[in-house]
């Protein structure tokens, strides 16, 4: 089993070379268009500033059953989904990830989350949020994997780990081992993010602002039709192999399979003492089903799936086979020297016969 990703930019959904420099573009996109190219010039510290804070956006959290905090959650950015906040994330330099013992849904992580619609964009055409289950030692990638909850209902999402091990070179995989100490082979994601924006700066001068890898190259600007043309032929010529990343598959891999659910949240019975005449009650009933997510993630099993490549000889089984077809080729080998001695004897012998009967044919003949 085999996964592989191109990570395809996100200016590529929102903007077409050919339909914005050729032909009419929906309202609504030019204006999530506009508002992406506003946003991708900003830094870090002012995208951080106007995105959800970590103690807003996460109003309640447990793992295990015991109570957890925001400062448990690593905060990133993602061009599309504003602030990121990674529960669980590890690192191999730090220390080791949290683990769970039990299958029940309450084992897991439970998180209720702020989602104040009321703070949307207009062009906004759903209330929500982005959920990226990954290895706790790779980074998160939101925008090219997940799923996406809604508000108003508690989602849970059962889990089954699956562990992937291949060999490395010469077997046909080449896979390698990414490491930390290499910002821009972190990851397989991250090294091919990067092998496209080092492109995109060879050919065309500059790198796409929507595509997150590395801020070391000058980004494009999407307004220009040469820069924005541009950065759409090399995509197309990647897609078509023309130019290669050279990022193989690594050598562990772990994903997770996902099952789905969703149940109304919260009901109109939580809490309540059989009271229908409390207005303020119902009313934030209302707004908690406009504003508000609940999320579980548990493992279904403990059960871990593996698939490990291993090699069809080992190096004694390799050796052996090897003999055995050297054996087998060196007996081939002395019987047909031994049939060649043998023809050879029998043809020197019956031309000496031959020779000695010719004499006594002579010899008949002069009596």
């Amino acid at each position: 089993m085999t996964r592989t990703t191109l990570f395809m930019s996100e200016r590529r959904s929102l903007q077409s070379c050919t339909a914005e420099f050729g032909g009419e573009i929906d309202q609504d996109t030019q204006k999530e268009f506009q508002f992406y190219m506003i946003y991708s010039t900003l830094s870090k510290e002012v995208r951080k500033e106007i995105g959800s804070q970590g103690d807003e956006f996460i109003k309640h959290c447990s793992f295990n059953g015991k109570a957890c905090s925001v400062k448990t959650f690593v905060e990133s950015q993602s061009l599309r989904y504003g602030n990121c906040f990674t529960f669980n994330q590890g690192s191999r330099n730090k220390t080791s990830p949290l683990i769970v013992s039990e299958t029940e849904y309450w084992s897991g992580l439970e998180v209720t989350l702020e989602l104040k619609y009321d703070e949307y964009m207009l062009f906004s055409d759903t209330v929500g949020a982005r959920v990226h289950i990954h290895d706790p030692n790779e980074p998160p990638s939101p925008d090219n994997y997940g799923i996406d909850i809604s508000s108003g209902f508690e989602t849970s999402v059962a889990i089954m780990q699956t562990h992937e091990i291949r060999l490395a070179s010469p077997y046909r995989d080449h896979c390698v081992n990414y490491s930390d100490e290499d910002p821009y082979r972190h990851s397989q994601s991250w090294c091919t993010r990067y092998c496209i924006q080092r492109i995109n700066y060879m050919k065309c001068g500059c790198a796409d602002p929507t595509l997150t890898s590395t801020t070391i190259f000058k980004t494009c600007n999407l307004t220009n039709r040469n820069e924005s043309c541009c950065l759409n032929e090399v995509l197309d010529r990647i897609l078509k192999d023309k130019l290669a990343c050279d990022c193989p598959l690594p050598c562990s891999t772990t994903y997770y399979g996902e099952k789905v659910s969703v149940a109304r949240w919260p009901s109109k019975s939580l809490d309540f003492n059989g009271n229908l005449t409390k207005r303020n009650y119902l009313e934030d009933i209302k707004r908690m089903r406009k504003s508000q997510a609940k999320l579980r993630v548990f493992y279904s099993t403990l059960i871990r799936k593996i698939y490990e490549q291993k090699p069809r000889y080992q190096d004694s089984e390799i050796y052996s086979h090897l003999g055995g077809e050297l054996g087998m080729w060196l007996g081939l080998t002395l019987m047909v020297i031994f049939e060649i001695i043998e023809t050879s004897l029998y043809l020197i012998k019956y031309f000496i016969r031959f020779r000695a009967n010719r004499k006594v044919k002579k010899l008949a003949i002069c009596d």
